[in-house]
């Protein structure tokens, strides 16, 4: 937990309770960390794990479309498991050495969705890739409709979580049709096109940090609400593109 810049946390300030020992409110209780970390180190810490991720997309595809996808996915997925062990160890040394190890954890997590994409080249027959466009129209939907509502809930924190939770388990049906659009572009390269395509999104991990530092003048409401809304605009854009590959397929 980084060092706070204020003893007051704005999101308690826009959903106050009251502490049922001493009757104060959650206006006035102190919220300390542990990393004394700027903002602007926190954004380094939290946009390095994308410098990695940027650089092996399309390489880890086209590894996966030669040498088989399921060592490539393997290795990314167990050279990844192992920096993750390592963060907690390295936030507590310096805040370099974490970037590095972010750095290094996205490097080995490029090739999964690459890898992912290749694989269910050679996997899935042909006649059932049909099933997948409605279950990822299904499921921008319902993304949409749940990062939509989190930003109109107010101060209710369950059910806050509980959409958050919904939106992101609708991701699942949303990101199996944008795999399958590879497929369908061009089956034998699926792994290559999902890393051009991936290096490409990987531009909002860059952008984020900046966005959030601009958004934090706003009150906490408005806050999220943007955000949601800004998530549900992707999200819709991602289902028309997924909608169109599949209605007219190359």
């Amino acid at each position: 937990m980084t060092l706070p810049q204020s003893v007051t946390n704005e999101s308690i300030q826009a959903c106050p309770f009251t502490d049922n020992n001493n009757n104060r409110s959650s206006q006035q209780i102190s919220i300390e960390g542990k990393l004394d970390w700027s903002p602007k180190t926190q954004g380094y810490v939290l946009s390095s794990f994308f410098y990695g991720y940027l650089l092996t997309q399309i390489i880890g595809g086209n590894l996966a479309e030669r040498f088989g996808a399921k060592w490539i996915f393997g290795g990314s997925i167990l050279g990844a498991g192992i920096l993750t062990l390592l963060i907690p160890l390295a936030a507590r040394i310096h805040a370099g050495v974490l970037i590095a190890i972010q750095i290094l954890n996205g490097a080995f997590q490029g090739p999964v969705f690459p890898s992912i994409a290749a694989l269910w080249g050679r996997w899935i027959p042909p006649f059932e890739r049909s099933i997948v466009p409605p279950a990822a129209s299904a499921g921008a939907c319902g993304t949409s409709v749940f990062l939509v509502l989190v930003g109109y809930i107010g101060c209710n924190h369950t059910l806050a979580v509980v959409s958050i939770i919904l939106a992101i388990a609708f991701m699942g049906f949303q990101n199996s049709g944008s795999i399958i659009s590879y497929l369908d572009i061009a089956n034998n390269y699926a792994g290559t096109l999902c890393g051009i395509t991936n290096t490409l999104a990987t531009i909002p991990g860059f952008v984020g940090p900046t966005f959030v530092g601009w958004i934090t003048n706003m009150n906490v409401s408005s806050k999220f609400r943007l955000f949601a809304f800004i998530l549900c605009s992707f999200s819709k854009q991602l289902k028309h593109g997924v909608s169109s590959s599949m209605s007219h397929p190359v």
